[in-house]
């Protein structure tokens, strides 16, 4: 008896994932994410500060070698900027040309600008904090600053000029010693990460790290110019 032919389409008999099935596995998905998002924040923000900390130590490296080369002064300006602004830093040198017995002579306070703007990581902070560090609103008596004349010839960055209260700076003298800041007790860099609100007020995401030894703080060495790097709390 021959076969009869089908004009219609057969029902597809296939397994289907229920409602619930779906549900459930959507679930499953969720606390999963939820449960590797803090892992992964914590990489990124690591990476982040060891990045900040591999551009400031090859920058103040690379200041050091350019005073020792040039025969000048040369200075590492930090730039704490306002949210949602990025921290930034620039190298400058005094200007410098040589005479016939090849010695050097400098104009008069100008600064030849030695790189761009360097932007730190974004989260990561440039930080004043509540110690003594070359961004302090309050440097010893009687410690001079060229900090003025710093400013003059600073350039603007996406049409923002520096304010005097957002910058501090490094100053290695022609032997790669440290001659600004004068004082051992300021001379050091402090990174953490954060975020600076627009009247610079400053939050640490984390707020036990200050506490626990989170801060990464650069300190120099003043007579060698050589800097290192310390995870400690503030004094």
């Amino acid at each position: 008896m021959p076969l009869e032919k089908s004009n219609g389409h057969q029902p597809d008999r296939r397994g289907a994932f229920s409602l619930l099935e779906l549900i459930t596995v959507i679930a499953i998905i969720v606390i999963m994410l939820s449960l590797l998002a803090p892992a992964i924040n914590s990489m990124t923000s690591t990476a982040g500060r060891k990045g900040a900390l591999n551009i400031l130590m090859n920058t103040f490296e690379q200041a050091r070698a350019a005073a020792l080369e040039s025969g000048a002064n040369v200075y590492v300006v930090l730039w704490q900027r306002q949210f949602p602004d990025n921290d930034r830093i620039i190298v400058l040198r005094d200007a410098v040309e040589w005479n016939k017995n090849e010695k050097p002579q400098f104009d008069s306070g100008d600064k030849v600008p030695l790189t761009r703007y360097i932007q730190m990581p974004r989260g990561v902070l440039l930080y004043r904090g509540k110690g003594k560090s070359i961004l302090s609103t309050s440097p010893p008596n009687g410690e001079t600053s060229e900090l003025d004349e710093l400013l003059k010839q600073l350039p603007k960055s996406g049409g923002v000029a520096p304010q005097k209260s957002e910058i501090g700076y490094v100053k290695f003298s022609p032997t790669g010693t440290i001659q600004y800041p004068a004082s051992k007790d300021y001379s050091r860099v402090i990174i953490s990460e954060g975020v600076r609100g627009t009247g610079g007020t400053e939050a640490i995401l984390a707020g036990r790290k200050e506490k626990q030894g989170g801060l990464e703080i650069i300190t120099f060495r003043r007579f060698t110019g050589r800097a290192s790097v310390d995870v400690s709390t503030l004094d």
